[in-house]
């Protein structure tokens, strides 16, 4: 069996802008954008779900806070979500 030239064995590099194996600016855009807006979405809530456990935890002990903290974090997250991305609709 003949061996592939050269040629055969390497990636056009047009496609790239000129370089070999360059990546694709607007797709790794896209995927930063979506790792923001999961980091965002799930931040947020477990962030203020912690801090009001610890409140009623070492403070208050009602049980409730917790679950108070959780739909701070889910509606704050929210409103940042919609601040940052509202231009780009």
């Amino acid at each position: 069996m003949t061996e592939p030239t050269t040629a055969a064995r390497v990636p056009h590099a047009s496609r790239h802008g000129g370089q070999v194996g360059a990546p694709d600016e607007a797709a790794e855009e896209r995927f930063s954008d979506g790792s923001r807006v999961l980091a965002l979405v799930i931040t947020g809530p477990l962030f203020y779900t912690g801090v009001g456990w610890a409140v009623d935890h070492f403070w208050l002990h009602t049980g409730f806070l917790p679950a108070v903290g959780l739909l701070l974090g889910a509606v704050l997250s929210g409103v940042m979500f919609y601040r940052r991305y509202r231009d780009q609709a």
